[in-house]
């Protein structure tokens, strides 16, 4: 490994160590009275999720001088354990936190939307670590692209949906699944918009932008099944597979679909 992988990889352990460590120390710190283990097992056990699905993509589609590599191997897993540590705080951001909602709240509608925000930002951060290229630099401004456009997306949909009130104040168990569903689909897209052999920055942005329109067109969809679900603010009478599983199932399908309909990522 070079010196300037050795300083990232420090840097990537004490940042993840930090974050992690306090995700950890504060859900056992809460009291446990305030929220039952169907609230802190999803929060202590979506971190190791994501970190073995991380694991699992790249020991097959990553770089060739990674795969197979214990140094390199080792190397990503911090640097994404550190990415996702610290881009956590943006789903307090984003509307939805998981120590006041979940933990100290008991809140069963943010459950599945912090689970999910974990998983895209993990998604977006793997997609940055499919195909060959030079170095770690590489990685860190594919999946910032992917990064930067989730939570870009994240938050037009939050100013216009107002998804942190209706999670947050009025408890919707299916306005959180359908927000969860949107997340997963939403890293997909670009998660694989970041993926490819690299050649150069503009190469990289162009195989990025119909990944991106795929997710514009995927958030202007969300925003018009919410204003038919919730026309003028009226809640509809709760039905979580109808109104939560159902449409979050379509969001990650019509990615699915989408994805193996133009190619997984450019080559």
């Amino acid at each position: 490994m070079a010196e300037s992988e050795i300083i990232i990889l420090i840097v990537s352990a004490i940042i993840g160590l930090f974050f992690w460590g306090q995700w950890y120390w504060i859900i056992h710190r809460v009291n446990p009275l305030a929220s039952g283990p169907q609230y802190r097992w999803p929060l202590q056990w979506t971190p190791p999720i994501c970190i073995a699905a991380f694991y699992a993509v790249v020991q097959k589609f990553a770089s060739w001088d990674v795969i197979g590599s214990l140094a390199y191997t080792t190397f990503y897993l911090v640097f994404a354990a550190a990415w996702v540590g610290a881009l956590r705080p943006l789903l307090g951001f984003c509307g939805v936190s998981w120590r006041d909602d979940v933990l100290e709240r008991a809140n069963t509608a943010a459950v599945m939307p912090v689970a999910a925000g974990l998983f895209a930002l993990t998604l977006c951060f793997t997609g940055g670590n499919i195909g060959d290229g030079p170095g770690w630099w590489v990685v860190f401004f594919a999946a910032g692209m992917a990064t930067v456009a989730l939570i870009v997306c994240w938050q037009i949909l939050e100013l216009v949906c107002h998804n942190h009130e209706i999670i947050t104040i009025d408890r919707d168990v299916d306005c959180g699944l359908r927000l969860a569903g949107w997340l997963v689909a939403m890293g997909l897209l670009f998660g694989c918009g970041a993926a490819g052999d690299w050649v150069s920055v503009e190469a990289t942005i162009d195989d990025f932008v119909p990944y991106a329109i795929a997710g514009f067109v995927m958030m202007i969809a969300y925003m018009i099944l919410e204003a038919f679900i919730r026309p003028h603010g009226i809640v509809r009478e709760k039905g979580e597979f109808l109104w939560g599983t159902l449409p979050a199932l379509a969001y990650i399908t019509s990615a699915l679909i989408w994805l193996a309909s133009i190619g997984w990522w450019k080559q």
